[in-house]
């Protein structure tokens, strides 16, 4: 019995959608530690890289909110409306 290239192909792109939506959940867990440290432990994170850089307070705030909002917009464009054209097709 033969597989035609049509089967490969539906396999292909099931492996192809099981990866992407393990990678969005990744990063969403990713970008769920990262607010959880920026919401109970501000101090402690600023602190810490008081130590290796010399930014403000207000800086790190900043840093931090756009960084979060460049994860957020990486993941979805990256991971998961790739996802959902798989799907859809």
């Amino acid at each position: 019995m033969t597989i035609g290239s049509g089967e490969y192909n539906d396999i292909f792109f099931e492996t192809l959608a099981k990866i992407l939506i393990r990678s969005f959940l990744l990063g969403l867990a990713f970008l769920l530690i990262w607010f959880l440290f920026y919401l109970f432990g501000p101090n402690w994170m600023d602190k810490i890289n008081a130590k290796w850089f010399d930014i403000g307070k207000r800086d790190f705030h900043l840093i931090n909110y756009y960084g979060m909002g460049f994860v957020k917009l990486s993941i979805l464009v990256g991971f998961f409306f790739p996802y959902l054209s798989l799907r859809s097709v």
